[in-house]
């Protein structure tokens, strides 16, 4: 199946017959996983992270592609770091924080992005949205990307202004 983001509703649909075809002959295997859960809704990446980390959806931001895939929601912490712990104790792993501001969540107000989160441009959305934390994707994953250089510098810069 694939996934259709001009498509209401199920936004999924057999691969093609003809595409398959042309796949095989030309001996190229075909994987896909991630994206179609990337698209907001209730059973999406971003927004399944949200209910689990017990943050309260507000709204969507970010569009890529034709979809929203970020969530700006409210959390009950109060800083980063009772977050990054709230994090770490529900995805079962150590996590990495970077505080280039105020430790106080303003508002109490996180943004969420789970695909393509590292985007630089990703930056400019949360800082507009009037949000200071931010969750996304490792630093390893974003390395692997070669966006982490570029998004850390979004950050620093959207921090000072």
């Amino acid at each position: 199946m694939i996934w259709d983001t001009s498509v209401e509703g199920f936004p999924f649909r057999n691969i093609p017959r003809d595409l398959l075809s042309l796949l095989e002959d030309q001996r190229i295997s075909l994987y896909t996983l991630h994206i179609p859960l990337d698209k907001n809704g209730p059973y999406s990446t971003t927004v399944s992270l949200a209910r689990a980390l017990g943050i309260e959806y507000e709204q969507d931001f970010f569009e890529y592609f034709g979809v929203y895939f970020g969530v700006i929601g409210k959390t009950d912490k109060a800083t980063i770091f009772e977050l990054s712990e709230g994090v770490k104790a529900r995805v079962g792993h150590d996590v990495k924080t970077w505080r280039y501001g105020s430790e106080e969540i303003v508002g109490q107000k996180v943004a969420l992005a789970a695909g393509e989160g590292n985007e630089p441009d990703i930056v400019g959305h949360v800082a507009e949205a009037g949000v200071n934390t931010y969750i996304t994707v490792s630093p390893e994953l974003l390395s692997a990307t070669n966006h982490q250089s570029s998004f850390m510098r979004s950050a620093r810069s959207t921090q000072s202004t």
